[in-house]
């Protein structure tokens, strides 16, 4: 993912050919969804099962395996660079709004129809199989939840006027330094912590995660100031 979006800025000036590859991508994921049953091809080793599990659901370590996911950053990647272009508030939510309200009433029906799990709106809570495992719809479903929510932000923005916080201006900057900072963080803690059930101990343990995360990016940021 991330050598994609180092091609996307390599590629400046060339939107026909970023949204070529980005239609590609998001075509290529839908297809392995659709057709690759999760954990179809174990192939007994370890290594080789958690190297397959990055691209799709293949052992309970596969979180967030990339064919199913990979159309969230996508979609903030393009709406981002819409808005800048666009300029326009109100139009920018009109968007929002065409494409969220449709694509998520249509993936909540077919999902319902075809009888599958209810990962995006699951009062219930969620199955973690099925949630790192999305079916194809429920994959677009979560699409269209999230630009809805993006449009209600938006919405709620216009009506009380607020202008974004300096912290959320600050994560927005370093996005990639704080996630995979704090996912390396996270994943070497998680054979000590995985069997933590209480919800004050772990809303703790993610409270001083996150604040060491947040002094190393400080620290990164004073590291490239200076040199």
């Amino acid at each position: 993912l991330m050598l994609f979006f180092g091609l996307m800025k390599l590629m400046q000036g060339k939107d026909g050919s970023k949204i070529g590859i980005s239609v590609c991508i998001v075509l290529v994921a839908i297809l392995v969804n659709t057709f690759v049953p999760a954990e179809a091809y174990s192939t007994g080793n370890d290594w080789a099962d958690t190297l397959i599990g990055l691209f799709i659901r293949e052992n309970d370590y596969s979180w967030f395996p990339l064919v199913t996911w990979v159309i969230h950053p996508l979609a903030g990647y393009w709406l981002g660079i819409i808005y800048r272009k666009l300029n326009d508030r109100r139009g920018f939510i009109k968007l929002l709004l065409i494409l969220g309200i449709p694509t998520f009433t249509l993936s909540e029906i077919m999902v319902t129809v075809k009888g599958l799990p209810h990962e995006v709106l699951n009062p219930g809570g969620y199955d973690e199989f099925y949630f790192y495992a999305m079916s194809t719809w429920s994959m677009i479903g979560g699409f269209g939840l999230l630009v809805l929510e993006l449009a209600l932000f938006m919405i709620l923005r216009e009506i009380f006027q607020f202008s974004l916080p300096q912290v959320v201006a600050y994560v927005s900057k370093n996005v990639i330094f704080i996630y995979v900072t704090q996912w390396l963080i996270l994943g070497c803690l998680y054979p000590y912590l995985f069997h933590i059930t209480n919800l004050w101990i772990n809303l703790s343990i993610g409270l001083c995660v996150m604040f060491v995360v947040y002094l190393l990016c400080r620290l990164k940021d004073r590291v490239f100031r200076e040199g």
